[in-house]
């Protein structure tokens, strides 16, 4: 069986995700030291976000959706985009649940394992 390629995007897909406004937006008004103070200290947050994004592609027609993070890090603005499509939902288990479970976040691991379920079968 042939595995699907999630890190291929084809020139029209890099303009379409390029021009597509960011389905969730952070913007973090403070100033950490370097980028390890920021994730660090932001790491639940992205990955909650991380979790909206992916409920968001089961409700859209969009292929892809974006995150866009911005703050300053060591006094310099800072922004990026984390851009994801189902494809990609093997994030959601290998990297997202295993945090929420060291958390003793149950609930939500719970709503990560149906989401990640969901979009396994719309296929």
């Amino acid at each position: 069986m042939a595995q699907e390629r999630s890190d291929y995007r084809s020139p029209k897909d890099i303009l379409e995700i390029s021009n597509q406004d960011p389905y969730i937006k952070m913007v973090i008004d403070e100033n950490y030291k370097d980028f390890n103070d920021f994730y660090q200290n932001n790491k639940e947050t992205i990955y909650k976000n991380i979790i909206n994004l992916f409920k968001g592609l089961t409700k859209t027609r969009k292929r892809y959706l974006k995150l866009l993070v911005h703050s300053k890090v060591e006094g310099f603005t800072w922004g990026t985009e984390f851009v994801f499509d189902k494809s990609q939902k093997l994030i959601l288990m290998n990297d997202i649940l295993p945090f929420f479970e060291e958390q003793e976040e149950y609930e939500i691991c719970g709503d990560i394992v149906k989401l990640y379920n969901s979009l396994e079968k719309k296929k």
